[in-house]
């Protein structure tokens, strides 16, 4: 995931399996890393994903805890989009061995449901 920092992305980070079936023998290894990542503190969740509105999964978007989260609302992306991470902010759980706010799967089922009805730029119905 650091490899795909492009210096202005933090926080609107993936980690599909397609992006990195070619290093991970199956999604689930994959996703196993990407839980301890998240666990150890090294990855933080900005944004959590699942099926919109429109049918379309939307990915779990992560930050880099070492750098600083950046504002990546694009309108045409992220309309309907809750972010969770303070921009501008470096949080550094990996200092303390854990993350704080590490969610299991089911609590970040509740918490993208939850987030769908707050979004954080509402829409213009005009």
């Amino acid at each position: 995931m650091a490899c795909d920092y492009k210096g202005k992305n933090n926080g609107d980070l993936s980690a599909a399996y397609s992006m990195y079936k070619d290093y991970f023998g199956s999604n689930q290894t994959l996703f196993n890393a990407r839980d301890e990542l998240e666990r150890k503190g090294f990855i933080a969740v900005n944004c959590y994903g699942g099926m919109s509105y429109g049918g379309y999964k939307l990915p779990t978007l992560y930050a880099l805890t070492w750098l600083p989260v950046d504002d990546f609302i694009n309108l045409e992306k992220n309309l309907c989009r809750h972010t969770h991470l303070q921009i501008g902010k470096i949080l550094k759980y990996f200092l303390q061995g854990d993350n704080p706010k590490y969610k299991k799967p089911d609590k970040k089922k509740k918490q993208y449901l939850s987030d769908l009805k707050n979004p954080n730029i509402k829409r213009d119905e005009n």
